[in-house]
């Protein structure tokens, strides 16, 4: 039987945990820090991030350890329930102060030909129905404070896993091809596709859900829709992962569908479908329907995706060329800054060179005059001690001076180094018979007679250096 909204159910955005919204969590918070008294906010915020956002497990957690000192686990103290009473209290009255406006859900009956056996089953069924769903709801509910479950503890993937494994092997094979994963990345994966998500939650302990499963969810053409059009999550509302998400769902009855689709950015719920005994060919009807109504959000969502993701490869490509031309500037000005410090380095080593030119001429100039100074005084011409000397330079000018007999081979390579044409390195060579006149140890203390330069002889200078280069 179809369910009829109650007055407080809203639309909610489809996020568990994590994906909550920044505006739910900043209530929560304010909630939490007015119950508890608590100054420190991000100690407020730390414990509800603890109790993953759950404000009642994370309000009843505190009072627990004020009053006793004892994590909410130890929950067998006399004074829980009245604890419990006053929490609960205290977060209705909070939530009816808030006149924060929601935009409202949709609930889907389910319409099924009806007459008068179906009538009768359904009314005598109707308080038995309903006297099972609110002690359900109660015990789930004194459950949350009794036994809290932290996210970490909370087997998300397991729970979904474990759920399919008995689903196929009580109902078969053929069925919509389940999402293995938690219910978080289901809508990851619906958000980064931009498709609807088809979450049903499941209910083992309800006297309706074997026959919904196996007129429905196993019939042919809900599956073949489902598949085409939707990704579809499930889990059973008996276990952690399942709670949670019935929680963030609202859900009152059983079997429960919803479908969630992104607008404004967000996944949020457009469908819920909250029945009794539900046939294929209805739940078909309003899935079809739902997904014809919020098409367009689908629609405009894909053309913002393709606009952002066009824009995006549009700056890409323009970073990318703007990186280029950098990097050719850049080059450009590596090329320029090697090629100033070669100019630099060959004017450098240019300078240098004039200027070691200039230094060994002085040098030469200085080794020179002095040479010139120690030179003996020149024979008179006709003295029978005397000889004479010429000398020809590398640049065809010859030099004629009279030397005493008893003068050194020295003298006469200083009175040739005295020239400016001769080199710092060179050797006398006789012309004939062709000897080169070398002064070391042996004929350091040899005269110009001992050579045989008597009574004249003709030199001529061999730089070299010229040896050097010619080799």
């Amino acid at each position: 039987m179809a369910s009829e909204p109650s007055d407080d159910s809203s639309q909610v955005e489809a996020t568990g945990g994590a994906e909550s919204s920044d505006d739910d969590k900043s209530e929560k918070l304010a909630y939490f820090q007015e119950l508890t008294a608590i100054g420190d906010i991000e100690r407020c915020r730390a414990t509800l991030q603890q109790y993953d956002w759950n404000l009642e497990v994370a309000v009843e957690a505190v009072l627990n350890m004020n009053d006793s000192g004892v994590d909410i686990a130890s929950t067998s103290q006399p004074g829980t329930e009245v604890r419990q009473r006053r929490v609960a209290a205290s977060l209705r009255e909070l939530a009816e102060n808030q006149q924060v406006q929601q935009p409202v859900h949709r609930v889907v009956p389910m319409q099924r030909h009806q007459n008068w056996s179906t009538w009768l089953v359904d009314l005598i069924l109707l308080p038995v129905h309903y006297s099972f769903s609110t002690i359900w709801s109660i015990f789930r509910f004194l459950g949350s404070f009794l036994f809290p479950v932290s996210q970490s503890a909370i087997d998300s993937i397991g729970d979904v896993t474990q759920f399919i494994s008995t689903f196929e092997l009580q109902y078969g094979n053929s069925h919509p091809e389940f999402f293995r994963g938690s219910y978080n990345d289901a809508l990851s994966k619906a958000r980064r596709d931009i498709k609807f998500m088809l979450v049903y939650l499941h209910s083992q302990d309800h006297m309706r859900t074997e026959q919904f499963c196996r007129n429905v969810v196993c019939s042919v053409g809900f599956t073949e829709y489902v598949n085409a059009n939707m990704i579809f999550w499930a889990c059973d509302v008996n276990t952690r992962e399942g709670y949670r998400v019935s929680q963030v769902m609202r859900e009152a009855t059983y079997p429960f569908l919803a479908i969630l689709c992104m607008q404004d950015s967000r996944m949020m719920i457009v469908e819920r479908i909250e029945a009794g005994l539900m046939d294929a060919d209805n739940v078909l009807a309003s899935l079809v329907n739902a997904v014809e109504t919020n098409e367009p959000s689908l629609v405009a969502a894909r053309v913002d995706r393709q606009q952002h993701s066009a824009s995006v490869a549009l700056r890409e490509e323009q970073d990318m060329a703007y990186q280029e031309s950098l990097r050719q500037d850049q080059e450009k000005e590596r090329r320029l800054i090697e090629q100033r410090e070669h100019l630099r380095l060959e004017e450098e080593e240019r300078l240098r060179k004039e200027q070691e030119e200039r230094d060994l001429l002085k040098s030469l100039a200085e080794q020179r005059a002095a040479k010139q100074r120690c030179l003996p005084p020149e024979p008179e011409a006709g003295s029978d001690n005397s000889t004479r000397v010429v000398i020809k330079l590398p640049n065809g000018r010859r030099l004629e001076r009279r030397f005493a007999k008893t003068d050194s081979l020295q003298v006469l390579y200083d009175y040739a180094f005295c020239s400016d044409e001769t080199l710092r390195n060179f050797v006398l060579v006789n012309s004939y018979p062709r000897k080169e006149l070398h002064i070391n140890p042996d004929t350091n203390m040899s005269t110009l007679e001992d050579f045989g330069l008597i009574p004249s002889a003709s030199l001529f200078v061999h730089n070299e250096s010229d040896d050097a280069d010619s080799d």
